[in-house]
């Protein structure tokens, strides 16, 4: 809330005096293949990424960010500070613009927040809200929601930190995900399956094709309206 000075001002010296006159007062915180399909640039962290800080104050208000649900793990820039979204999606940040990252992987920005307070990928990647079989968002979808840790998309997708290493070795911070064709896409999904089950068996993941996510994001838009 915004409080004229003036006011504020106008208000308390009569008051002052008035007290001053009665004698005073007191005061007193993944399948396999064995090619790669992104670049090969060598990988770097955004852990110590420093991120701009923004000069637009945004809502307050807790916000979520949400594919065929709402994703945790994913790590996003607030001002100078490197956030994580929590259960469903949820983030809270103070300023604008808000980069969203998978490990290494800039997802993309956003510079404002919709009055429902959530985020869907098409925002993220600056389409029309219901603009879910736009060749990029199809992309980014499938790579969410195949990231999901128990492979149960209704109860949110959750992208854990053994899943995040496995994707940073196939996907880095110059990584350009709107050039990626929906074949590499793919491809590099089915590698860091094929990856987490070599390394960590007790993480089993499902590939999700390219209809089944546009509809899955489809359905969830569908269902913020």
């Amino acid at each position: 809330m915004h409080i004229n000075k003036h006011i504020l001002f106008t208000f308390f010296v009569p008051l002052g005096l008035l007290l001053s006159a009665c004698g005073g007062g007191s005061g007193g915180e993944g399948s396999s293949s064995s090619l790669k399909s992104v670049p090969t640039a060598k990988p770097t962290s955004t852990q110590n990424q420093a991120f701009p800080r923004a000069a637009v104050v945004a809502q307050t208000d807790a916000s979520a960010f949400v594919d065929a649900s709402g994703v945790s793990g994913l790590t996003y820039s607030c001002g100078i500070e490197a956030r994580k979204t929590l259960t469903n999606g949820v983030f809270n940040c103070s300023q604008f613009p808000i980069d969203f990252f998978l490990g290494n992987l800039n997802l993309g920005t956003v510079n404002s927040i919709s009055l429902n307070n959530k985020i869907f990928t098409t925002d993220l990647l600056l389409q029309a809200r219901d603009a879910s079989r736009h060749p990029v968002v199809s992309n980014v979808s499938m790579l969410l929601q195949s990231l999901d840790e128990d492979s149960n998309l209704q109860n949110g997708i959750t992208i854990t930190q053994t899943i995040i290493n496995a994707t940073n070795q196939y996907f880095y911070a110059d990584t350009n995900i709107s050039t990626m064709s929906t074949a590499e896409m793919n491809l590099a999904i089915s590698d860091i399956i094929q990856t987490l089950a070599d390394s960590t068996p007790s993480v089993f993941l499902t590939q999700v094709n390219t209809q089944d996510a546009q509809d899955n994001l489809t359905a969830s838009i569908a269902l913020a309206k």
